[in-house]
């Protein structure tokens, strides 16, 4: 396939590209995120926008949204949702109360997948998961040839992603994918609810639970209500 073939076929295969905002409000509105006026939750937002967007990317070849991605010392952001959540957060989260919710089921999928896995990362263990891609790091270096005043030249389209980023992507999908057709146990205590697969635990179910108990009792009731269990021969169980 030719360059201008491949030009034809992207924009054919990415004419349900959506407007980054009507993801955020997807986002936003989900029951396990939680956003405030702050530069972390922003952070925050921004990296679970784009690893939706680069997830879709590494299943379908094309992006989730069309807005402008840029590299940052932060990580990966869209300015078209950065700037107004900065400069009027209130006056941002009203507006997003006007997006539709009608989504296909593959970009649905890609929205729900970076929730699932990034939501419970700070925005601090979010940025520097970002700082590992080859994409970031070169888009960076490009921005900060600029000195910082030439922000498109830190921009992230299709032609300058990197190859083994879009590979490490869909390493971590497949994981994803498996550990969602596993049969999972779960218990619920004080609130929280923990799931475990029971072949991967060699201890008894009473362990289990008198560990579960100390577990919920320290965790800051209302910051996280869900958790993996696991066990390592040198940890011991422990949680995620």
């Amino acid at each position: 396939m030719n360059q201008k073939e491949d030009e034809d076929m992207y924009n054919v295969m990415s004419k349900e590209k959506l407007e980054v905002n009507k993801v955020s409000a997807y986002i936003v509105n989900a029951p396990e995120c939680h956003f405030g006026n702050s530069i972390d939750d922003n952070v925050k937002l921004q990296n679970l926008l784009t690893f939706a967007n680069l997830i879709h990317y590494a299943q379908h070849n094309y992006f989730l949204f069309e807005n402008d991605m840029f590299a940052s010392k932060n990580g990966i952001f869209v300015e078209d949702v950065r700037t107004p959540y900065h400069t009027n957060f209130n006056g941002y989260m009203n507006s997003l109360q006007s997006y539709s919710t009608d989504f296909t089921e593959n970009q649905l999928n890609s929205i729900n997948m970076s929730i699932s896995i990034f939501n419970k990362l700070s925005a601090k263990e979010l940025s520097e998961i970002q700082h590992e891609l080859a994409t970031w790091q070169v888009c960076y270096e490009n921005f900060l040839v600029g000195k910082g005043y030439e922000k498109k030249l830190g921009k992230i389209d299709r032609n300058n992603i990197r190859l083994e980023d879009i590979e490490k992507i869909r390493k971590m999908i497949n994981s994803y994918n498996e550990n969602n057709e596993k049969d999972y146990s779960f218990e619920k205590v004080n609130g929280i609810t923990f799931y475990y697969e029971e072949s991967e635990i060699p201890v008894s179910k009473e362990d289990i639970l008198e560990y579960l108990a100390l577990v919920s009792e320290s965790e800051v009731n209302g910051e996280d209500d869900t958790f993996f269990l696991a066990f390592d021969i040198d940890q011991g169980l422990y949680h995620y």
